[in-house]
């Protein structure tokens, strides 16, 4: 019963911080996202066991910051005109290339640094990135924006399949890598995800339904995956969680494993379906 309230706790304190910044305070959302990035880069290296760590966090961190910078000014056109806008995006290439310059000279494996490279640039900046841009693009006027229904897909689609699979489950869906998650519990979160998303599209954003329920099917699928993804790696690495930093929860990646492959998804959805 400890451990379901503290589980509840820091979960329900996840999820407060996520929908805050989206709705109302956007410089929480990107902070928490900065802290995001830096933690789980960490946790990522500790479980490829991989022999770099500091200089990539902070080349990452960097990166970041500039891409947060080109981000905001690309949406909102502030401050700078197009032109200076690019200086941003520059530079932080500048700064990865540099790091792989690096790789060349330093005593540390090549192998680990450009490990660290190019699996943390695909599987936490990218997707950290396009998650600012899902914040920036409002699905309705009343500042509902695409991440938030991302994030809702996500939530409702992980505690229903952990309901329907607790209760109904039989069959596992991939053994070897999670034993308890099963084809019921799928099928049952990605029902009740089209259902919640039939009903919000009626009442209040009045989208394509076709459309809409592709968009959900999506992200429900993508974040499988990448729950699977980040289970697969822990089970490679012999650890329970990726880290200990959320009571009840584990590591940063045990909470954003579904988002950080959604999330590239998402975007290329609303380009398809010009939503944005």
């Amino acid at each position: 019963m400890k451990n379901f309230l503290i589980r509840s706790i820091s979960g329900l304190t996840f999820a407060g911080i996520l929908i805050v910044g989206s709705l109302f305070i956007p410089a929480v959302l990107y902070a928490v996202l900065g802290i995001f990035l830096i933690i789980g880069l960490s946790e990522l290296i500790n479980l490829l066991q991989l022999k770099i760590k500091i200089t990539w966090i902070v080349v990452l961190a960097l990166a970041f910051s500039l891409m947060y910078l080109f981000v905001s000014v690309l949406i909102n056109d502030i401050y700078f005109n197009k032109s200076e806008l690019l200086f941003a995006p520059i530079i932080a290439v500048a700064l990865i290339l540099i790091y792989l310059a690096g790789a060349v000279f330093s005593q540390k494996p090549a192998r680990d640094m450009v490990s660290a490279f190019s699996i943390s640039m695909l599987y936490l900046f990218i997707p950290i990135v396009i998650v600012l841009f899902l914040q920036q693009f409002k699905l309705s006027q009343d500042g509902i924006s695409w991440l938030l229904i991302v994030l809702a897909i996500i939530w409702i689609n992980d505690t229903m399949a952990y309901i329907v699979g607790s209760l109904f489950g039989k069959n596992p869906l991939i053994e070897r890598i999670s034993p308890k998650k099963t084809i019921e519990g799928v099928v049952g979160g990605l029902f009740f995800v089209l259902a919640s998303t039939i009903a919000a599209n009626e009442l209040f954003f009045e989208k394509n339904l076709i459309s809409m329920l592709i968009f959900s099917t999506t992200m429900v699928f993508a974040g499988t995956v990448g729950d699977l993804l980040e289970s697969k790696l822990k089970r490679e690495a012999g650890v329970k969680d990726s880290g200990n930093i959320m009571p009840g929860h584990g590591g940063i990646l045990d909470r954003l494993d579904s988002l950080l492959v959604a999330a590239p998804f998402a975007f290329v959805c609303l380009l398809i379906f010009n939503w944005i």
